[in-house]
């Protein structure tokens, strides 16, 4: 019975990560009630550098006026070309000076939420999560039945 706490701690673990990831995208989403509309000021490259690997993403920086108060935000945008739903590329981000419409939390200016990106990275992430988690989670529920005298192998 021991082995079967041990071998459900981490699948748990994994669990909590994605219902965080989740809960912190749909709270964004939740409270960010309000619109407006902001002006692309800038259109660079963004680099991410670890030991394995380099990761290249496109960053914008909108300019936006809240109440009469002008503000400046940095997003990542990852906007992919798909071929038949697969991911292929990425594309190359918006002019300077194209408008887009921005989702804010009126409580908290800072928190942006943008349309234009569709967070692929993130629910790639949510997804190998969610499937490296059900697959963890199927070794304490075999050891149980085995522990009860349930034989499936």
């Amino acid at each position: 019975m021991e082995d079967i706490l041990i071998f459900s701690i981490i699948p748990a673990i994994f669990w909590m990560i994605i219902l965080l990831i989740y809960m912190s995208k749909k709270s964004l989403k939740k409270k960010a009630t309000e619109m407006t509309i902001g002006t692309v000021v800038k259109n660079s490259l963004g680099k991410r550098v670890s030991s394995e690997s380099t990761h290249y993403y496109r960053k914008l920086l909108i300019e936006y006026q809240i109440k009469g108060k002008i503000y400046k935000s940095e997003i990542q945008v990852n906007q992919l070309i798909y071929f038949k739903k697969i991911p292929i590329g990425q594309k190359t981000g918006l002019p300077v000076g194209t408008k887009v419409e921005l989702l804010y939390n009126p409580k908290n200016i800072s928190q942006i939420y943008s349309k234009i990106d569709d967070q692929f990275n993130k629910k790639f992430l949510m997804f190998f999560f969610s499937c490296f988690a059900v697959f963890l989670s199927i070794f304490p529920i075999l050891l149980f039945l085995q522990e009860i005298g349930i034989y499936i192998f």
